[in-house]
């Protein structure tokens, strides 16, 4: 799994697990971003986690999140623009 880690510090085993935790509320049903829905949590070695400054476990969408905000801001800092559809 890619966790763009290695943009902060380098590591040769990022990512030491996940796990599913469920939710009391069913994600077909109650809005993700307001009810607790569950999440997939990603265990990062300790180092990466530092690094990211984000808790660990973390869950898959914020550590997504992240990546894309890295990655936002690089295209940024070189002026490149995304290609439109």
């Amino acid at each position: 799994m890619g966790n763009g880690a290695k943009h902060f510090a380098l590591d040769t085993k990022p990512v030491r697990g996940h796990e599913i935790r469920e939710g009391p509320f069913d994600s077909a049903t109650f809005d993700p971003a307001t009810f607790d829905v569950g999440a997939l949590l990603v265990h990062l070695n300790d180092s990466d986690a530092l690094a990211i400054g984000l808790g660990n476990p973390m869950s898959a969408r914020d550590l997504a999140l992240m990546v894309l905000s890295y990655w936002e801001g690089e295209f940024l800092e070189r002026d490149i623009m995304p290609i439109s559809t």
